[in-house]
């Protein structure tokens, strides 16, 4: 997080949409060395975050604040009970390189991560997100097919009801016609 260069929160959409996907929490020890990623850091409940933003949300007000424009995955590290991943300015730099710099994340800080997808794995992710897509369209259909049948089922237990309560009638009747 650059505190001289913040991100304006107008920015965050636009720095994200260059593709960049959501990587799940339990991915976040796979992602590959190299990978860029962009980051939101968690805010602090404290007595002053809570005073300083009116709330405790899980974002402070000002985004700006928990967004960082991240870097290239060098290492992924477990110290302790803490995993760490660290962050390079640029994917062929190196530690005493002019302008390079190179800087630890505890993933414990971290709220969300967004990834940088490859483009040689653009059709890839294309055709999962349209198996996806058709997935969820057969669900869709596989919902609308149930809830269908259930009114179909309902609509027979009704009628089976409304015909057992006829032949009770009947029943009735025919045993008053016998008894006369």
């Amino acid at each position: 997080m650059d505190k001289n260069n913040p991100v304006l929160p107008e920015e965050i959409d636009e720095l994200l949409s260059d593709g960049y996907i959501v990587v799940m929490e339990n991915m976040w020890s796979r992602i590959p060395k190299g990978a860029h990623i962009r980051y939101m850091k968690k805010t602090h409940t404290t007595e002053d975050n809570v005073k300083k933003n009116n709330n405790t949300n899980t974002y402070s007000q000002n985004l700006s604040e928990n967004f960082c424009r991240g870097g290239y995955v060098k290492n992924h590290v477990i110290v302790g009970e803490k995993s760490i991943i660290y962050l390079g300015t640029s994917l062929s730099g190196r530690r005493g390189d002019p302008g390079y710099v190179e800087f630890p994340v505890d993933l414990q800080t971290v709220s969300t991560i967004w990834k940088k997808y490859d483009y040689s794995a653009f059709i890839e992710l294309h055709m999962i997100i349209n198996i996806l897509a058709s997935k969820s369209v057969a669900d869709d259909e596989r919902d609308k097919r149930l809830t269908a049948l259930e009114e179909n089922l309902q609509f027979l237990e009704n009628m089976c009801e409304n015909l057992m309560v006829r032949c009770d009638k009947i029943e009735k009747k025919l045993i008053q016609n016998v008894k006369k």
